[in-house]
């Protein structure tokens, strides 16, 4: 799967011919979605992530009880875990945008676990109202359609621990939410940020925050505490 720089890259080979590869993956993305017309820009995307399907430890969230996931990607990694997993505990009712009926189809779904797809889902590429936050002009706009969808997560995050597994803790909105929720003020549990990469600095600086710090891949660190 492409990170931020291949799919960069790709946007690139695709609608400029190679160039702007010395740009951000944000401003290539908002150019080609300026050039082309937003959804088929989005298509584009879609067929990129479409076929990548979940690794084996992929498969083994499904085999936790979860209080709600949460992710930043596009793809249907977790979607076909669900699917694919012989040992779900839950059924994932996914959501990604306000107004999606989300309240009525967890109470119709047995066992439910909420799944919030943060920065929009490739399922949905064609609705213009919810565009994938990808370019420049998504991240300024992102709480559009999207705000009773963000408030959740900030009132779970206030009573429940949450593990940031898999994930570089960079995103613009991600990054203020979490300091908003290390202010010395806030009292919620801990949080854990899981990183093979991680420094000694860096334990400290997030110990400082409330957040436990472990040293491990995503794969590593579920096969650890299977």
């Amino acid at each position: 799967m492409p990170l931020a720089n291949e799919l960069r890259d790709k946007i690139s080979d695709k609608f400029f011919r190679g160039q702007l590869k010395n740009r951000p993956l944000a401003a290539v993305a908002a150019m080609a979605a300026s050039e082309v017309g937003l959804v088929h820009f989005q298509k584009f995307i879609r067929d990129v992530f479409i076929e990548f399907n979940p690794a084996p430890f992929h498969l083994l969230i499904p085999t936790f009880r979860w209080r709600t996931i949460v992710t930043t990607n596009f793809d249907l990694i977790i979607e076909r875990a669900y699917e694919k997993s012989r040992g779900s505990v839950q059924t994932i009712v996914k959501s990604w945008k306000d107004g999606d009926l989300f309240d009525n189809r967890m109470q119709e779904t047995s066992d439910p676990v909420g799944f919030y797809k943060l920065h929009g889902c490739i399922d949905h590429y064609t609705d213009d109202s919810i565009p994938l936050i990808l370019g420049q002009e998504q991240y300024a706009s992102y709480i559009t359609n999207r705000n009773r969808f963000y408030g959740r997560l900030r009132d779970l995050a206030h009573d429940n621990p949450i593990i940031f597994c898999g994930y570089n803790i960079a995103d613009p909105h991600i990054q203020q939410f979490l300091f908003d929720m290390t202010d010395q003020s806030v009292k919620r549990p801990m949080y854990f940020y899981v990183d093979p990469a991680l420094s000694e600095i860096e334990v400290r600086y997030w110990a400082g925050k409330h957040v436990t710090c472990i040293v491990a891949a995503f794969a590593e660190f579920h096969c650890g505490t299977r």
